[in-house]
């Protein structure tokens, strides 16, 4: 199983048992990504809606990667698929499907003034 990368500030490497940094927003890989030029900007809503998934999202990945770090090949897959199971279900919870997640993804890799929202966002579910 392998995630989709999107860019290098958007990664998470599981791909042949290689563990990236969990500090990105992993775009997740279900049916091809939205093209921007086809994706209308996101609201307001969709954009908290999103800062809450990326951090259940990286709330995952930090757990995946720290149980993964001792387990054996077999395990890392059963992991993996876990994990993936998990941020499928913690991106619909916040009523995004995970094309929508993924679309939002790509658009902050392209537009430093979306990635600044989106960190305003999350910062302020944080309580920071």
């Amino acid at each position: 199983m392998s995630f989709r990368t999107i860019a290098s500030t958007t990664v998470l490497a599981l791909t042949a048992g290689v563990l990236a940094s969990p500090t990105a927003a992993a775009p997740l890989s279900i049916p091809p990504l939205i093209h921007l030029a086809q994706a209308a900007l996101p609201s307001e809503s969709e954009l908290a809606a999103f800062a809450a998934a990326r951090i259940a999202v990286q709330e995952i990945q930090t757990a995946m990667l720290a149980e993964a770090q001792s387990a054996s090949p077999d395990e890392v897959q059963r992991i993996q698929a876990l994990a993936q199971d998990q941020m499928i279900n913690a991106v619909q919870a916040e009523g995004l499907t995970v094309e929508q997640y993924n679309a939002i993804v790509e658009l902050s890799a392209a537009d430093p003034d979306v990635a600044a929202a989106i960190e305003i966002l999350v910062q302020q579910q944080l309580g920071g």
